[in-house]
């Protein structure tokens, strides 16, 4: 669009050539001048109708490529919502907001003016891959200090995951009285594994291959971990033990 002016400016520069061409004299124009003029004439429209049609094409071309970048984007969402579902039902787990975290995995697809990319954004995912590592070496230290810090550096993975690894309706523990971690008395071991096979579905999912292994407790952290829950039901702590009803959040 930005190169009309030049194609016109052409145009009748040709027009104009045409007419200089013909030697038109103001009151002597015979059988040559007229043919010079419908010879201008002539291929000032063959200029006009080869830069509407280029013009016609270059849009055409952009309305396809337009079409096919929504088409690919829209199959790949799905695939992913499929690829969530079908995770949901196998570990009990719940995402609850599928839209953000498919922007996070696939930052530029949304964007028409980007590359579509089935490859995962490997910053964001090697960023949760560090997180999830940093979560298991906590399975070697006791004390309820180091329990409380470990609950909440799982919560921020999680959420930076968009997932809840359990739902509202379960008791659990709430942080502050107000956030629900998504940890109970018996769930320790199996809130680590829904977080590995979390993180390995969705980075494989992305092209990209995590790495990633389960570590178990040790039996200093159980121990603490179950002396932490008690605390907490026993109202000894700013947390409570509870369950919320989906129609409270």
């Amino acid at each position: 669009m930005g190169r009309d002016w030049l194609v016109w400016a052409l145009c009748f520069s040709l027009f104009a050539s045409g007419i200089v061409f013909s030697k038109i004299v103001p009151g002597q124009l015979g059988l040559t001048d007229f043919i010079g003029m419908i010879s201008a004439l002539g291929t000032l429209a063959a200029a006009i109708a080869a830069w509407q049609s280029a013009k016609i094409s270059a849009q055409m071309a952009a309305g396809s490529r337009s079409s096919e970048r929504l088409s690919n984007s829209a199959e790949h969402r799905k695939q992913f919502d499929e690829m969530l579902t079908q995770t949901e039902l196998d570990l009990g787990v719940v995402f609850y907001d599928r839209i953000t975290l498919y922007d996070r995995v696939f930052p530029t697809n949304r964007n028409p003016l980007l590359q579509f990319k089935v490859e995962g954004d490997l910053e964001k995912l090697e960023s949760w891959k560090r997180s999830y590592f940093s979560v298991i070496e906590y399975l070697r230290h006791p004390g309820d200090l180091l329990i409380e810090r470990w609950m909440v550096l799982v919560m921020i993975l999680t959420s930076e995951i968009c997932v809840r690894n359990v739902s509202v309706e379960t008791e659990q523990v709430y942080m502050s009285g107000y956030t629900p971690s998504g940890f109970n008395e018996e769930n320790v071991s199996r809130y680590i594994g829904n977080l590995c096979s979390v993180l390995g579905r969705i980075s494989k999912f992305g092209m990209i291959d995590a790495d990633l292994h389960l570590m178990a407790e040790s039996s200093r952290f159980e121990e603490a971990f179950k002396s932490f829950i008690i605390k907490v039901k026993s109202g000894m702590t700013p947390h409570a033990f509870r369950s919320t009803s989906k129609n409270t959040i």
